[in-house]
């Protein structure tokens, strides 16, 4: 491929050669017509220029000609962070169920009654979760231990629509009963991380249980 382009140049300067020779041949018959004088000096200095001239200019227009012939580099392509990244389903799920009981905090009562209905819902799949898998791995248990602590912290804050009081009981933990279901043994990693499983375990469902006695005290349900 670059012999072809070396093969193209020299045939390119070969051609300019000859009409560059060419051209001085026809400024000869011009200024063997012209008059002498300043004026005829001053038009072969324009049309007939100095060898150094000359060459300088040949070099010039080879130098442009490389130019645009010669390979460019390709522009480097910034990388993308997480931050830059369109967002993904679940992120947008995430968006609209958040904007959707934000709206539902701000309505009726009713409203506010259907948002608790459906975090309890969602409470109960969460603690349901680990009879379906067979082990967590650190980053499994952590991501689960987050999603309890996200619901715990969406229905104190629903239940503030109803009573501040209400709210701050079923934040505060006294003696924790052991799970109304038993504990799904699981493979974990480690003895620390089973301690925690456990203790997650007992006090999400001991609040799923308080929560059902606000639901008695709402009128929410059978």
């Amino acid at each position: 491929m670059m012999g072809k382009k070396i093969v193209g140049w020299l045939a390119a300067g070969y051609v300019g050669l000859i009409a560059l020779l060419d051209w001085f041949g026809r400024i000869d018959i011009i200024l063997s017509r012209v008059s002498p004088g300043w004026e005829a000096e001053a038009l072969k200095l324009l049309l007939q220029p100095p060898g150094w001239a000359t060459l300088l200019i040949l070099f010039g227009g080879l130098w442009l000609i490389y130019r645009s012939v010669r390979p460019q580099p390709i522009p480097a392509v910034p990388e993308l962070s997480i931050s830059h990244l369109p967002p993904t389903d679940d992120a947008e799920a995430e968006f609209e169920k958040g904007f959707h009981r934000a709206a539902m905090l701000n309505g009726s009562r009713n409203d506010a009654k259907l948002l608790l209905a459906q975090l309890r819902a969602e409470g109960v799949s969460i603690r349901n979760h680990p009879q379906s898998v067979d082990h967590m791995f650190a980053k499994d248990l952590d991501d689960w231990l987050a999603r309890i602590t996200k619901w715990m912290e969406e229905v104190i804050e629903a239940i503030a629509t109803f009573d501040a009081a209400d709210a701050e009981w079923f934040k505060t933990l006294g003696e924790v009963p052991a799970p109304r279901i038993g504990t799904p043994n699981i493979r974990l990693e480690g003895s620390n991380d089973r301690d925690r499983y456990i203790k997650a375990f007992r006090e999400h469902d001991y609040r799923l249980a308080q929560l059902d006695r606000l639901f008695v005290k709402y009128g929410i349900g059978g």
